[in-house]
C-alpha cells in the first residue's frame, strides 16, 4: 500500500513532526510549494538542504510563524 494521507486534522505545528519538508510547511502557513521556496531562498524562513530538498525544523518554522510572541503551549516544542 502507498503512504497514508495526511489528515487535515493532523496537520499542525503541535501534531508536525521535527523535521518536515516544503508541502507540509506550505499547508502550514496556507501558500503553494513555490511561495515557500522562494521563503527560503530570500533567506525569510530558517531552512537546510537534504541534498537538493528543501527541509525545516518545527522550532524555526514555530519561530517564522510567531516571531517573538510565541503562544505557551507551542513554546515546549520550541
Amino acid at each position: 500500500m502507498g503512504k497514508r494521507k495526511k489528515q487535515l486534522s493532523d496537520v499542525s505545528l503541535e501534531n508536525c513532526p521535527e523535521i518536515i519538508d516544503v508541502p507540509y510547511v506550505a499547508f502550514l502557513l496556507k501558500v503553494s510549494d513555490v511561495q515557500v521556496r522562494n521563503l527560503c531562498k530570500s533567506g525569510k524562513i530558517p531552512y537546510f538542504m537534504v541534498g537538493k530538498m528543501y527541509r525545516f525544523t518545527r522550532k524555526d518554522i514555530i519561530r517564522y510563524v510567531y516571531r517573538d510572541d510565541i503562544p505557551d503551549r507551542l513554546k515546549v516544542l520550541c
